[in-house]
């Protein structure tokens, strides 16, 4: 029992760390674009990802506000939304030949970030590809690959909602680029 309240007590301070960050996300850029997509995502669905978020990164052992910046950053909330290839799908943009999950339920944005969250541990779980595991799960097969500015974007965003510098020992293959 007490366990099982430690564990909610964890994934509601974690619901909250996420939910601030991506409102705050979600209120910038609404303010700069009011047509924007994501600003037709409501609050309160806002504050169920943030949740899904929260109880898949405890469950996987991922930090909750890397689901959250990889979500913002590949759909911007949009739980439907479809990448350029066509074959990356909802909310963290997965490919559904990659998980056992079909693409129709990879739309569902608990189902996509319980998925999105087991692929993020398996990588980070491999000691080879643990420091890049984040340009891995975005396709990269190297540091060097576009998909490392990826990896830094993510990592950046996590450091600076802790107010925490950037993990030592990142290596750094050229510019990264801003965040826009």
């Amino acid at each position: 029992m007490i366990s099982l309240l430690v564990s909610l007590l964890v994934s509601l301070s974690d619901a909250s760390e996420v939910a601030t960050y991506l409102l705050g996300k979600q209120a910038r850029a609404c303010t700069a674009h009011p047509s924007a997509l994501c600003c037709s995502v409501p609050p309160w669905t806002v504050l169920e990802y943030s949740w899904y978020m929260a109880r898949s990164g405890q469950a996987s052992e991922v930090d909750p506000l890397v689901l959250a910046a990889i979500a913002w950053h590949e759909s911007k909330l949009i739980s439907n939304a479809v990448g350029p290839s066509g074959h990356d799908v909802g909310l963290l943009q997965l490919v559904h030949g990659y998980v056992p999950e079909s693409e129709e339920e990879l739309f569902d944005a608990q189902t996509n970030i319980e998925a999105g969250s087991r692929v993020l541990a398996w990588w980070e779980s491999r000691p080879r590809y643990a420091a890049h595991y984040l340009a891995h799960y975005a396709g990269g097969v190297s540091p060097e690959a576009r998909h490392y500015a990826f990896e830094m974007w993510v990592l950046r965003q996590v450091a600076k909602h802790r107010k925490q510098p950037l993990p030592a020992g990142l290596p750094v293959f050229g510019e990264v680029e801003n965040e826009k």
